[in-house]
């Protein structure tokens, strides 16, 4: 990784991935967070190449995978989840999220997450996927 100030900022040029958060972007109006495991294009404009909605389909799948491996949440707590986080879905894919299920969906992930102690690729997942659910809440 390599990083320069030029005029417009700094510019930081990466040569493989990154694993965790990366803030990308300008900072005074809140724009350019992002937080995933996966690969994501930034664009020269600072505008995210990539689709939410395809990204949060991944987080999903990827998310029933890892909490059904996981031995420290209740199976309750891991169907409950799992059926929120399927009716969410379905209100994003018809292009109507509701904000009232969208914020019911992130309280639920942030109750897993506390009762999480040592499984970090489902705690990374379930951040990745609270902050793409903040996308779809209006501003």
């Amino acid at each position: 990784m390599s990083e320069q100030e030029d005029k417009n900022g700094v510019n930081i040029h990466i040569n493989g991935s990154i694993h965790g958060s990366a803030l990308i972007g300008d900072f005074t109006n809140n724009k350019g967070n992002l937080n995933s495991n996966n690969q994501i294009y930034i664009g020269t404009n600072g505008e995210n190449q990539f689709s939410k909605e395809e990204e949060l389909k991944k987080l999903i799948n990827e998310f029933k995978r890892l909490i059904e491996m996981n031995q420290e949440i209740l199976p309750i707590d891991k169907k409950d989840t799992i059926e929120l986080i399927d009716v969410n879905q379905q209100f994003i894919e018809t292009g109507q999220p509701k904000e009232s299920v969208i914020k019911l969906l992130i309280r639920q992930l942030g109750v897993l997450k506390d009762k999480l102690c040592e499984d970090l690729p489902l705690l990374t997942n379930i951040s990745s996927i609270i902050q793409i659910l903040g996308m779809f809440l209006q501003r």
